[in-house]
């Protein structure tokens, strides 16, 4: 008698397919900036101070599996177009190089908050005069990832913003979590998870 061996071919899985969500802040102590030492996080308008500023945008609750893979990030602003300088602005954009981010409480927890080792540099349109408008900065992947691929990151931590002022002739700046109309600071990600 004879023997039918069957032998079928393994297909494997398909791999994951990226997935693009959105974070916003969900508390107004978790977007604030600093403005000539003094720390702010109660307005309706975020500020990139033209004088040693800074500003930290902080998302609880990203779910994003440990050891991702970040094909995209940026944050998307809304411009404030009442106040601010025409003159020119260039900043750094960091992550807060931590498990868990939590927000800074004055200017000194800001400064003393570790950043990721390499940054993106964002040249920051005007907004004074300007029409109310969606400002998105460059895309830094690299820095999310670093992050999301530390051992100790879990998906649903917080994941926190750092922009550092560098060249520093004109403000600008953006709604705040306060704002009832228009959105706070959007943290944009596409992602693919690990097999």
């Amino acid at each position: 008698m004879a023997i039918k061996i069957i032998v079928k071919k393994y297909v494997p899985p398909p791999p994951p397919s990226p997935v693009a969500d959105t974070f916003s802040i969900t508390s107004g102590g978790d977007d604030g900036y600093n403005q000539a030492g003094s720390w702010a996080n109660a307005f309706n308008y975020l500020k990139l101070y033209r004088n040693s500023g800074g500003m930290s945008l902080r998302y609880t609750g990203v779910t994003i599996p440990q050891g991702s893979t970040i094909q995209e990030a940026f944050v998307r602003f809304t411009s404030y177009p009442a106040a601010g300088s025409q003159l020119n602005q260039i900043v750094r954009v960091y992550m807060n190089d931590v498990d868990n981010a939590v927000a800074p409480v004055n200017t000194t927890d800001f400064f003393a908050k570790t950043r990721t080792a390499t940054y993106e540099l964002w040249n920051v349109p005007a907004t004074i005069g300007q029409p109310i408008q969606a400002m998105d900065t460059p895309d830094f992947a690299s820095l999310v990832e670093s992050v999301v691929q530390r051992a100790g990151w879990n998906s649903g931590n917080a994941l926190q913003v750092l922009i550092d002022t560098q060249i520093y002739n004109g403000d600008r700046q953006f709604y705040a979590y306060e704002d009832v109309t228009y959105p706070a600071p959007e943290l944009h990600i596409t992602y693919t998870a690990p097999a």
